[in-house]
């Protein structure tokens, strides 16, 4: 939910490819900030679903559990 904040008080869109069986709450409070969620399965294949979706957007891949990546993109976008 941080990362949904964090895009709309930049004005950026967010997506968050998320496990289908991700509660209907928690998607609706990404969405409750700004996100969009993208429900996909299997869930170990959500990060390359991630990757393909950011590269087909023309946006950025970010993996929030694997480093704090937000201060590189943030720096890219200012």
């Amino acid at each position: 939910m941080a990362t949904a904040y964090f895009a709309q008080l930049i004005g950026v869109p967010f997506i968050a490819v998320v496990p289908g069986k991700t509660s209907p709450a928690k998607r609706e409070e990404i969405e409750r900030y700004g996100g969009t969620c993208h429900p996909f399965d299997p869930p170990a294949a959500i990060y390359n679903e991630a990757a393909r979706l950011a590269a087909e957007l023309g946006g950025h891949y970010l993996d929030h559990l694997t480093g704090l990546y937000g201060t590189y993109l943030f720096d890219d976008l200012t």
